[in-house]
């Protein structure tokens, strides 16, 4: 079976997004980048360690602090098959919940010691229509 059709069963949507809690954003109207960074078991994948970060232009709110660890423990119990299905709902949870201006999802397996693969690394972004802000991400290395 494929995760596409597995994610509607194994991980209701809105049960997800309730662990990624949201709160006013602090400040003015300037734009910064947020970073949040953790770590998914990786067993269910095959691989020893799977990083997971995502860096997002606010708009009007932000993660409460310390609930992303929450969200990927919740996350982590479904044991998908492929690091691109992550960061698919990731990057979806984000932009539905925060609404944020621009989001990257980057996921990181790594296997040392393992013929063949070394690293397996899927970058997803998602942008607001019409949004952009080129002194911001003209330093920002995307990836």
């Amino acid at each position: 079976m494929s995760d596409a059709a597995a994610i509607p069963k194994a991980v209701d949507i809105q049960a997800r997004r309730a662990h990624l809690t949201i709160q006013a954003a602090p400040g003015d109207n300037r734009d910064y980048i947020a970073t949040l960074s953790g770590n998914l078991v990786g067993t269910s994948f095959g691989l020893t360690s799977v990083g997971v970060e995502v860096r997002y232009v606010p708009d009007r709110f932000v993660t409460r602090l310390g609930d992303f660890q929450t969200y990927l423990a919740y996350l982590d119990k479904f044991g998908f098959e492929h690091l691109e299905t992550v960061g698919a709902i990731l990057r979806d949870d984000f932009a539905n919940v925060l609404i944020g201006k621009w989001t990257q999802v980057t996921i990181t397996g790594t296997a040392p010691g393992r013929i063949g693969l070394m690293e397996h690394v899927v970058v997803m972004e998602d942008r607001r229509p019409k949004w952009n802000n080129k002194t911001l991400m003209d330093r920002v290395k995307l990836y």
